[in-house]
């Protein structure tokens, strides 16, 4: 019941998730064009909803086995959609949960440091100019500034403590690993 409960969430949070990602990287070039633009994105979130949601093997692996993969896709949906509101830390602390279901989650820190090392002054949305560049998006080719390695080192910090918080309650010495 729980893997299956998450594979709802998991469809929520990824309609949410698309939702984000496609007003903000893909948005409308002119306001002519902006009913377009709106279906578009309303059929492309569909599309990515839908494909998640009624993948075969997904229903199958987890609605009928119940594998705690599905937990660890929920951790990481989550952080993706805290990460894009702007609350990076807290989305920090969500791949962070990831990582104590499967050690296979740590596979996903690397991407998400890199995020924050190259967003520019935490702003994570690109600068539009309809002018620039087809769909609107000019994005910045410098690079990262020393500012954002405080983030990176604030995430890992973060994730350190987020372990030893919920590993200290189950501690009883090195047999606990």
């Amino acid at each position: 019941l729980l893997a299956d409960f998450a594979h709802l969430a998991n469809i929520v949070i990824l309609w949410h998730v698309s939702e984000q990602v496609m007003t903000r990287y893909f948005p409308a070039p002119s306001s002519t064009s902006q009913p377009v633009q709106l279906d578009r994105h309303l059929y492309s979130r569909l599309g990515v909803t839908l494909f998640y949601a009624w993948n075969p093997l997904l229903m199958i692996e987890i609605g009928a086995n119940g594998h705690n993969d599905v937990l660890i896709v929920t951790c990481i949906l989550v952080g993706l959609w805290l990460y894009l509101s702007g609350h990076w830390r807290i989305a920090a602390i969500a791949l962070a949960l990831a990582c104590m279901i499967k050690a296979t989650a740590l596979l996903v820190w690397p991407g998400f440091l890199w995020l924050l090392l190259w967003h520019r002054h935490g702003n994570i949305i690109p600068e539009h100019s309809s002018a620039s560049s087809p769909g609107g998006k000019v994005f910045s080719r410098e690079m990262p500034g020393w500012h954002n390695t405080g983030q990176v080192v604030q995430a890992i910090g973060i994730a350190l403590a987020t372990w030893v918080g919920c590993y200290i309650p189950f501690w009883e010495g090195i047999k606990t690993l």
